[in-house]
């Protein structure tokens, strides 16, 4: 329907129809960003089946009462394919293709402006540029919320956060739930995401690249203990399995101490940048001020000395040479 009304809006000419037709492929898009993980989730869980032993076949391990070898389950495989190539892989195509397309105005040269200057100022004019091409290009303004959050050298991050997302939601309902080999393939997902967040910085704020990573810790050990407890770790060790399950539990409110302590520490330094620091300069001043008063008083006391003793010997040697 709604791709249906942004091709009349294409059509139309009336000239506010631009601005109906950029908040209707917002709009668009961000059903499809929403969606994506659940649909995908219902897409995979069609090919998963489960085999059991003897002649009783395969059955969808989502229902065990439907075959999988049924004509019935096969066509709806079929479809489920299709489906593939229009959410799990269409959707993240979608969003790198548009992204794409407009990656010089998304990315103006903030690797090449870092050469140049700082790398905060790199950034700074790097965003002063694509804040200025989105209030001339509606389109670009329209796909604002893929990468607002991201530096300009990576317009692309959101593609790989999707993709991410769909292998920690979409792609495990081919192993079975609760296996270790569930478990474990979500660990190396989250430790591979955590090289890429340590390696790329993709946000603006070194805040949110801060707790990215540790969210992404936060993730492992939570897989961590779930594997811990998948093996009967402690099973007999009532006291230590308390322990265990202490520390697992704060485990989840690592994330929130961290920002709470990030935002702390960005106060703090706010107080510094604002406060403090022109206290300083002003008292500075203030000392320097008062020690070139106190050196001028020395100057001017000196030059006066100085005139003295020049003029005695200036009177005493005229008038030794005129009454010679």
């Amino acid at each position: 329907m709604l791709i249906a009304y942004y091709i009349k809006l294409s059509n139309s000419p009336d000239p506010n129809a631009n601005d109906l037709k950029v908040k209707v492929f917002q709009v668009f898009l961000t059903l499809t960003f929403i969606v994506l993980p659940s649909v995908s989730i219902k897409i995979f869980s069609t090919f998963a089946c489960q085999r059991f032993d003897g002649d009783y076949g395969s059955y969808l391990k989502a229902d065990f009462s439907i075959n999988c070898n049924s004509d019935e389950h096969k066509a709806y495989q079929t479809y489920a394919a299709l489906m593939i190539l229009l959410f799990p892989i269409g959707v993240p195509v979608m969003y790198f293709v548009l992204l794409y397309k407009k990656r010089e105005k998304l990315d103006p040269g903030q690797r090449l402006f870092a050469s140049t200057t700082s790398p905060e100022g790199a950034l700074e004019k790097a965003l002063s540029i694509r804040a200025k091409h989105e209030s001339e290009d509606t389109l670009l303004l329209s796909l604002r919320f893929l990468y607002s959050s991201y530096e300009p050298r990576m317009w692309w991050f959101e593609v790989f956060e999707t993709l991410r997302r769909l292998c920690l939601t979409g792609f495990l309902v081919f192993l079975s739930p609760g296996t270790a080999a569930q478990i474990i393939f979500s660990m190396i997902m989250c430790m591979f995401a955590m090289r890429v967040y340590s390696g790329c910085s993709p946000f603006i704020s070194n805040l949110y690249d801060s707790f990215s990573e540790v969210a992404q810790w936060q993730l492992f050990f939570t897989m961590f203990g779930a594997l811990a407890i998948k093996v009967n770790v402690d099973e007999k060790d009532l006291q230590g399995k308390e322990y265990f399950d202490i520390l697992l539990t704060l485990i989840q409110f690592l994330p929130a101490l961290v920002v709470l302590l990030s935002y702390r520490r960005k106060h703090m330094r706010e107080v510094n940048e604002d406060i403090i620091k022109p206290a300083e300069e002003g008292f500075r001043k203030m000392s320097t001020s008062v020690k070139g008063s106190e050196v001028g008083d020395i100057e001017f006391a000196n030059f006066d000395e100085l005139n003295e003793s020049s003029a005695v010997t200036t009177f005493k040697t005229g008038g030794v040479l005129g009454g010679g």
